[in-house]
């Protein structure tokens, strides 16, 4: 229903609020019928009693519809038979008809019918005069612990609804022995209880296994998946401790529908791009290969505090000289993120509506992500071991051609050019030795990489005082030559207090960490690849770079790709994040609250490049970089909580505010001209120097609302509104408003579906539409901004130029977004379905315009008139602890569909923009020519213009927009479908655990990566070797039906230009992308628990052994190089497999 309900491109209107009333007709013809055509499908109650006993009638209720009762056992001593003759009678019918002579009624909460004393007037045998009590009662968790904000409610002689107070204490003014005392509270099982006549209760409350009463963690404040109306996906500790990851994102990968996450490279460290519900925000003109803009993250939070970097790229070592053409270049580097140990965390939310996000206003307009770590705990002192040690390899390298292939392919290419070789241009044919034949690859990448990781926790306390203190270290080589390791050293804590009239709280928690990466470089990736096989050894027997051999000099290969060993580096980073929250209680539903929090990045980079790196025959001398810098934030959020029981429902009032400052700077030294590489470490030791400092000042405040209420258990509304204000506009603009109203409706909890669907155990519709903003550009570019002109003072005196106008017109974009969502539950809640529809459209965007170079600026900041639509379905499903016998099994399964479109740009034929985007088509289409395969009589690729001729050199570059271009087709690029699925299959004291990730995609291919590096890569090029693949399927002569072009000799030939047209066409054409889907098996988990008898003989609470593997294996029809990456020349994702154990003292 859902995805033929979609509608089609060309009738899309503006996403409005019109679109919430379309949603809201769809669902009412939804709920029609649900109620008319399920009916046949009702359970059915079967009776033919005469004088039955009640207990009797009760039993077979119970064994025909799997509903269980609740009573006062006494009762039974009143009750009178039952006399009913019923076939196929609703449930609800015959519950009527049977307690109609009863002295009690009946109400059904969930699949429980709870009996209740009928009143004086409906059952004379109760007088009027009975005995009322005053009752008062306290609700406790199984470690003793008081709850407050638990929902009592009587029901019987009288009906009251409350709340407990911070001692977790309730009164009822009168009630009846008899009566029902219903308790509940989220994240714990429903309590029910007779009232016996004692002056006080008490009653406990068991935390639940039902995943509908788990506790989601949302914005400033926490959930359950029962109530919430949002699109928020939850992943567990439990999930993420199965993955061998040193970036805690890298174990997102799959868990969540909607969440892309593409890895930048294989090394240890690499960042990891993260977006929600795909790309809102353009490209910039000037650097087109940036689709996944660094604004388009999501927001990250770690305990109520802002990530310092949020994800970030930092600089260092091999990540800067990765070799990326496609959409990844300008987006490598180390990870920010990597200081988070995947250990201390609890769970990971990701929020992606309106409903969920716009709380956070501006913050939130690309989604956000919340990263809540361990708490402390009441309880025994406990101490925790985990630690695991393995190994890591590349997943996929490129075979490449051997000696012989390489010989043939060489002198192939001379011989199509017409071409003698020469020892300076071919001294592969001349001067290397034409027996040797090595793998470079393997050489370069086929290595073994170490990793172990280390994690040790303690916690303890008691009802009023609890800690958790844990440490962690994690330690990755590298499997590329060199004795280089990524190493984090992480600490958390947390201490929690609560006063002894429960009133006050405190939560205090710090994290830290350091993470020293001393990766100086990795073989530059492309030269590492294409190595000819008889390229001679780049090391002496000492290990010193060697620079020629017979004459030859390596510089014409642009360097020894081995000289990186002599360099010297390390990037060291600082992360501290800590968070103080205190609460008082001044009443039973009125608490306040304050969340400040801290967080630091400090990033300490050197790199040395030292003459003994460098060729000897031009007389080098080293250079060094010293580059020091903070990064801080600071968060202070002051809240109001109110609370309300208002007849049957709940209300529930948050009010907040925000006051956020980001401060950053970045000192960095260059040093030339050092004679002694022993002076490398010093500045003094320079000739000469340049010295950078930069600043970034950044502050933010809003005031937010959010107001819930929840009637009966089975409407939802709820309200958020949001004020913004940010530093990054001018003053006239600095504020913006934004909010979201969303709807739910259990339906489960009607008497209806209750009684006609009876295979449904839950069912809730949700729908929500709301706004919020974005402020995402540079801080300060509304004022005119100026820079020191030049690296040196020119007679003494230092000139400045501006870099930017006077510009304060610019305001807030703004993303308008809706969503649809139906929750369903079978089987007692075993199976859960979750279905997600949504609509996203961004408009006023932030751009940079280019200016002509006369007015002294590259380009102005401007709100821009452009729409960019998101529009797609997420679909989860997952599977509840399943037993036979001794065996169980739990699984899940996720899948999203986005579809992202370029809804209108005014004059885009007259922008730069023309030839990288086409309005009603996605940002993600490639603008590229049709393939028309290799010319029999030429050897050359064509293509087929756009008036329709065949050629081999085709009009590029113009756009699908201009005339004259031919580039008359698109492909898509963005994954049609993503998601993942995973088993957990437990036997007695064994568990296996298996996910994989999939996507359905197109991608650029490995022509792609050969062809578009320029024409010294031709296929047939003096030293560069080529993919294996290619051997044998290149054109030879004339009437040959080929599939790659001839080979040429570079740029050497009389024919080159024409070879090197064609050659350069193929990259923006249709031949140049393929299918790239692909299933990744990305991670196994075996453990075995030991018995508890065996774990106490080694004075142990609890231990048990893994095995775990993260990358193990690719089902894919994408030839070379890796379907994430889809980069040919790079170092893959790495296959990672470790044995551990965990154990609790």
């Amino acid at each position: 229903m859902y995805l033929n309900d979609l509608p089609k491109e060309s009738k899309k209107t503006d996403s409005d609020c019109r679109g919430l009333k379309k949603g809201l007709k769809k669902w009412i013809v939804l709920l029609f019928f649900l109620q008319v055509g399920f009916t046949a499908f009702a359970q059915k109650v079967n009776i033919s009693a005469h004088n039955m006993p009640f207990d009797k009638f009760v039993s077979l209720v119970k064994s025909q519809t799997g509903y269980s009762f609740f009573y006062n056992h006494d009762w039974l001593k009143q009750a009178r038979p039952v006399t009913l003759n019923a076939k196929d009678m609703l449930l609800d019918d015959v519950l009527r008809a049977c307690f109609e002579n009863e002295p009690f009624s009946y109400a059904i909460v969930n699949k429980t019918i709870v009996l209740k004393l009928k009143s004086a007037t409906d059952n004379q045998k109760y007088p009027v005069n009975r005995q009322r009590d005053h009752v008062t009662g306290r609700v406790y968790d199984t470690t003793g612990a008081p709850i407050q904000g638990a929902n009592v409610e009587a029901l019987g002689s009288v009906t009251y609804h409350t709340t407990t107070n911070a001692k977790g204490d309730f009164e009822f003014p009168d009630l009846t022995k008899g009566d029902s005392i219903i308790v509940s509270y989220v994240g714990y099982r429903k309590e029910l209880l007779i009232y016996a006549g004692a002056p006080s209760v008490t009653i406990t409350l068991h935390h639940s296994h039902s995943v509908l009463d788990a506790v989601v963690v949302q914005a400033y404040g926490t959930t359950t998946r029962r109530d919430n109306i949002g699109s928020i996906s939850t992943v567990t500790a439990a999930q993420i401790e199965k993955q061998p990851v040193i970036n805690v994102v890298d174990a997102l990968e799959g868990q969540v529908p909607g969440l892309n996450i593409t890895p930048t490279g294989g090394a240890p460290g690499s960042r990891t791009l993260v977006q929600i519900r795909g790309q809102n925000s353009l490209a910039s003109a000037t650097d087109p290969q940036t689709v996944l803009s660094t604004y388009d993250q999501p927001l990250f939070i770690v305990d109520g505090v802002p990530m310092p970097l949020q994800n970030q790229a930092l600089i260092g070592g091999s990540f800067a000289n990765a070799q990326f053409t496609g959409p990844l270049a300008q987006q490598v580097g180390l990870s920010s993120l990597n200081g988070i140990n995947p250990h201390d965390i609890e769970s990971i939310s990701v929020l992606k509506d309106a409903d969920a996000t716009s709380i956070y206003g501006s913050q939130g307009s690309n989604g956000v992500v919340i990263i809540t770590t361990k708490r402390a705990k009441a309880g025994a002192d406990a101490l925790s071991v985990a630690y695991n040690q393995g190994i890591t390899e590349a997943t996929r390298t490129t075979p490449m051609m051997n000696i012989q292939q390489y010989l043939q392919m060489r002198n192939e290419a001379l011989t199509n050019d017409q071409l003698t070789p020469s020892t300076s241009l071919d001294p592969d044919l001349l001067l290397f030795d034409q027996n040797k034949n090595t793998n470079w690859v393997k050489d370069f990448f086929g290595g073994t990489a170490k990793y172990t990781d280390l994690h040790l926790s303690q916690s303890g306390g008691n009802e009023y005082n609890n800690y958790l203190i844990s440490g962690g270290y994690t330690r990755s080589t590298y499997d590329f030559p060199g004795d280089m390791s990524d190493n984090r050293y992480t600490f958390h804590s947390s201490f929690t207090h609560t006063s002894e009239n429960k009133k006050f709280k405190l939560d205090f928690g710090t994290d830290y960490s350091y993470d020293s990466n001393d990766n100086s470089g990795e073989p530059a990736a492309l030269a590492g690849f294409t190595l000819p096989p008889n390229f001679p050894n780049l090391l002496d027997a000492n290990g010193n770079p060697v620079w020629s051999y017979k004459g030859y000099s390596y510089n014409n290969l642009q360097g020894n790709p081995l000289a990186y060993l002599k360099t010297a580096g390390s990037n060291g980073t600082y992360n501290l994040n800590t968070h103080i929250l205190a609460s008082y209680n001044f009443l039973s539903n009125l608490s306040v609250s304050l969340n400040a929090g801290y967080g630091r990045a400090t990033q300490d980079f050197t790199s040395e490049q030292p003459i003994a790196s460098q060729n000897p025959q031009y007389g080098p001398t080293g250079s060094s970089t010293f580059s020091f810098g903070n990064t801080d934030v600071i968060n202070i959020i002051p809240q109001l909580n109110y609370y309300k029981q208002i007849g049957k429902g709940k209300l529930s009032v948050l009010i907040g505010g925000t006051y956020k400052k980001n401060y950053g700077t970045q000192y960095t030294i260059l040093g030339f001209g050092y004679t002694s590489d022993q002076l490398l470490n010093s500045t003094s030791g320079a000739s000469s120097y340049q010295i950078t400092n930069t600043a970034s000042y950044y502050k933010y405040v809003d005031g937010f609302t959010r107001i819930n209420y929840n009637w009966d258990g089975k409407y939802i509304i709820n309200l958020t509104g949001n004020h913004d204000g940010s530093s990054n506009f001018g003053p006239d603009k600095r504020y913006g408003s934004f909010g979201s109203a969303g709807v739910g409706w259990i339906l489960s909890e009607e008497n209806w579906v209750k009684n006609n669907l009876t295979f449904l155990s839950f069912a809730k519709l949700a729908v929500n539409y709301g706004t919020s903003g974005s402020d995402g550009v540079q801080p300060y570019q509304y004022q005119p901004n100026w820079q020191v002109s030049g690296s040196f003072p020119y007679q003494g005196f230092t000139g400045y130029t501006p870099i930017t106008p006077l510009n304060p017109v610019y305001a807030w974009a703004l993303n308008k977004k809706f969503n649809e969502q139906i929750d369903l539950g079978f089987f007692q809640n075993k199976l859960l379905v979750n279905f997600n529809v949504y609509q996203n459209l961004e408009t006023n965007q932030l751009v940079s315009y280019l200016e002509p170079i006369q007015t002294g600026f590259s380009g102005i900041t401007e709100n821009a008139p452009y729409q960019v639509e998101n529009r797609g379905w997420e679909l989860a499903i997952s599977s509840g602890n399943i037993k036979f016998g001794a065996f169980s099994w739990t699984g899940s399964f996720n899948m999203a569909h986005n579809s992202n479109v370029l809804k209108s740009f005014p004059g885009i034929q007259n922008t730069p923009y023309a030839s990288l985007y086409v309005v009603g088509k996605p940002l993600s289409d490639i603008q590229v020519i049709p393939y028309e395969g290799v010319n029999p009589q030429t050897g050359l690729f064509q293509f087929k213009a756009a008036n329709g001729t065949i050629t081999s050199s085709p009009n590029l570059y113009s756009g699908f927009n201009s005339v004259g271009g031919d580039e008359t087709q698109l492909v898509d690029i963005n994954p049609k479908l993503q998601g993942g699925f995973g088993n957990t299959l437990n036997y007695k004291r064994w568990s296996l655990y298996l996910f994989f990730n999939f996507s359905v995609q197109k991608g650029a291919n490995y022509l792609y990566n050969i062809y578009a590096n320029g024409a010294s890569d031709i296929p047939g090029s003096p030293l560069v070797n080529e993919p294996a693949i290619l051997f044998g399927k290149e054109w030879k002569q004339p009437g040959d039906q080929a599939t790659i072009q001839r080979f040429a000799d570079g740029f050497n030939g009389s024919n080159a230009f024409n070879i090197y047209n064609a050659a350069s066409a193929f990259s923006s054409s249709t031949g140049a992308y393929s299918d790239a889907s692909y299933i990744r098996l990305k991670t196994a988990s075996l453990s075995y628990r030991l018995p508890d008898s065996w774990a106490k003989k080694m004075a142990l609470k609890s231990c048990s052994f893994y095995v775990s593997g993260q990358n193990l294996f690719l089902i894919t029809g994408y030839q070379l190089g890796d379907p994430e990456s889809l980069s040919l020349f790079s170092l893959p994702p790495q296959r990672t497999i470790v044995a551990g154990i965990n154990a609790n003292l």
